[in-house]
């Protein structure tokens, strides 16, 4: 990896530790780089520059976010070689230390489990098979949620929905199916046969893969725990856990929540076997 002052960020393979062979296109980066330093595994790095940020990007060059910001230049970077920890030092004589937790982002759904690699690919593997294939998303993934012939990727500005075909429950050629251009900012994230659901702090959205929202559920207590069912498409079923301790179901196709249990204590998790 390396910057240049003109604003250039550029990657290499170095085969035989003597020649570097360029990979991809350099990127515009809108700034100086003055410091890079990479995460122990490699998977990672921080850079800094004339921007007065400090962002964390993966190996591949793609930029994953800001992790702070100082009042002048950032002349130096470094990552604790033993955690997470990024200092920064800028122009102006003052230090900064950041410390960055990398979520595990992740979905199941019977035999196929979905997880983030390099915070930009989706990794889906079939859990019988133990087949695995990759998706490049290029992109910051926020949010993975995975049902039947289903996935659902939340990026920073886009939400798109890929499928399978529903014949084979082998099959692991997922192609993108529909694409929602919309930056949503939730805690929870889970996908239907034809819908995605949208969990917030006392509300539950339901959006058509057209991106029109369709439902809205406003409860009165916050929502701790989510739990998606499966059934008929387009009438699936979510059993909710709130702060209040009760438990309610909500079909998809209902605005009305059913209660099932109240309790006195806040619902940690829920669940519900197949006889209920």
């Amino acid at each position: 990896m390396a910057g240049s002052w003109d604003q250039k960020l550029s990657l290499y393979s170095v085969q035989g530790g003597k020649q570097a062979k360029p990979i991809g296109n350099e990127k515009d980066l809108g700034f100086d780089p003055c410091s890079i330093s990479f995460f122990p595994k490699g998977d990672y790095m921080a850079m800094s520059g004339s921007d007065k940020k400090i962002t964390l990007w993966n190996r591949e060059g793609v930029l994953l976010g800001t992790v702070g910001e100082m009042d002048d230049w950032i002349w130096s970077t470094s990552v604790n070689p033993t955690n997470k920890a990024i200092f920064a030092g800028g122009n102006n004589g003052q230090i900064q230390l950041h410390q960055v937790n990398m979520n595990q982002v992740h979905g199941l759904y019977q035999e196929r489990y979905a997880y983030r690699e390099l915070m930009t690919d989706v990794i889906i593997q079939h859990l019988v098979t133990e087949t695995r294939v990759k998706i490049r998303c290029r992109d910051y993934i926020k949010k993975i949620a995975i049902y039947k012939d289903r996935l659902a990727v939340q990026l920073n500005e886009k939400i798109i929905i890929y499928s399978v075909s529903p014949e084979d429950p082998y099959d692991m050629k997922y192609k993108a199916h529909k694409k929602i251009n919309k930056k949503i900012d939730c805690q929870n994230l889970f996908v239907f046969s034809h819908h995605l659901v949208l969990c917030f702090e006392k509300k539950i959205q339901l959006l058509a893969f057209t991106g029109v929202l369709e439902r809205e559920w406003v409860l009165e207590t916050a929502i701790k725990y989510v739990k998606p069912l499966s059934g008929p498409a387009k009438r699936e079923s979510l059993l909710v856990g709130c702060q209040d301790g009760a438990v309610l179901k909500i079909f998809i196709d209902n605005g009305f929540p059913i209660p099932i249990v109240k309790q006195t204590t806040p619902v940690c998790l829920v669940d519900i076997s197949a006889d209920r």
